[in-house]
């Protein structure tokens, strides 16, 4: 299966969907551009990724045409403007980020992102975060909801990502102004 035919990427298309109308999307932690390339099948609009490894943005720069990609470390900053972008998406990447960080990181996805967020990760009780598998989870609704949005929270099932940790924890978020 193609990465970008992942089952997962519906949900991703399903959560940006409902926040529309929206003129442009970026992605944080875009890798190759798999979500991108699922996006830019459904939306006709400005479409940004970021990822700290050159390597995969010089790929997705090969098969993502139209798409304009960075090279960056989102915990260090994101070098965008405040509300620069309708729509900010985060999937399986705050999974690595640590407890000490993630409220600058979510801060710094509020100041980007004009009418919403959609994240696709790990969810627990914890605020800040408990770590499972070597991976941190944490109660994005409520880190959100402290940040002024409404959240919708969307249950990952098996169907959606065939592996036991994502369908016990994963979650979409989708995160309204």
């Amino acid at each position: 299966m193609n990465s970008k035919d992942h089952p997962h990427r519906d949900l991703i298309v399903s959560a940006a969907e409902s926040l529309k109308p929206f003129n442009s999307i970026l992605e944080v932690g875009c890798n190759a551009g798999p979500n991108l390339a699922r996006l830019s099948q459904f939306f006709g609009t400005r479409l940004v990724g970021i990822d700290i490894n050159q390597d995969t943005i010089d790929k997705a720069r090969e098969t993502l045409p139209g798409v304009e990609l960075r090279t960056g470390n989102f915990i260090h900053g994101l070098p965008f403007g405040k509300w620069e972008f309708d729509v900010v998406l985060s999937d399986a990447v705050l999974l690595y980020v640590s407890d000490a960080q993630i409220e600058k990181v979510l801060d710094d996805f509020d100041r980007v992102a004009q009418r919403g967020i959609v994240l696709c990760e790990w969810d627990d009780e914890s605020k800040l975060g408990t770590l499972k598998n070597f991976h941190w989870a944490r109660d994005y609704k409520t880190l959100l909801e402290e940040r002024g949005f409404q959240v919708e929270k969307v249950k990952i099932t098996e169907k959606d990502w065939p592996t036991p940790s994502w369908s016990t924890y994963g979650y979409v978020y989708i995160a309204r102004r």
